[in-house]
């Protein structure tokens, strides 16, 4: 199954208790990559660095979190087998150019579609 992917946002909603990843995470971009799935009746999943894949409408905590380099190879394991669990046999990853606290998603990313031999195809958002 091909599914559509972006990374998560430093800037959430607090409500308290769970809400759905979408509303959660506070971002034009999410939004943006949200009506492309729906145009391509895909899935959509956002990467976040704690949690790995997630459903756009999966109920998440608030949290704050940041991807660290160390977390690479361990969350790379994570989302490799969420992968697997959720039949994903490519991903079109819509992000923005490697901005500098982007650059451990993209390597999460990359080094989990290699372990579980998907087609990963990146897309710059402006």
């Amino acid at each position: 199954m091909k599914v559509i992917v972006t990374i998560c946002s430093k800037n959430k909603d607090n409500t308290v208790g769970h809400i759905p990843a979408y509303l959660r995470y506070k971002s034009t971009r999410i939004k943006q990559v949200t009506k492309i799935a729906n145009e391509e009746c895909l899935p959509f999943f956002i990467l976040s660095g704690k949690y790995g894949l997630i459903k756009y409408n999966e109920p998440i905590p608030f949290y704050d979190y940041l991807l660290l380099d160390k977390e690479v190879a361990r969350i790379s394991k994570i989302v490799s087998t969420q992968i697997i669990d959720n039949n994903i046999s490519s991903i079109d990853f819509y992000a923005k150019p490697k901005l500098n606290d982007w650059v451990t998603y993209y390597e999460v990313l990359g080094k989990a579609a290699k372990l579980s031999n998907i087609n990963l195809n990146i897309h710059n958002l402006e």
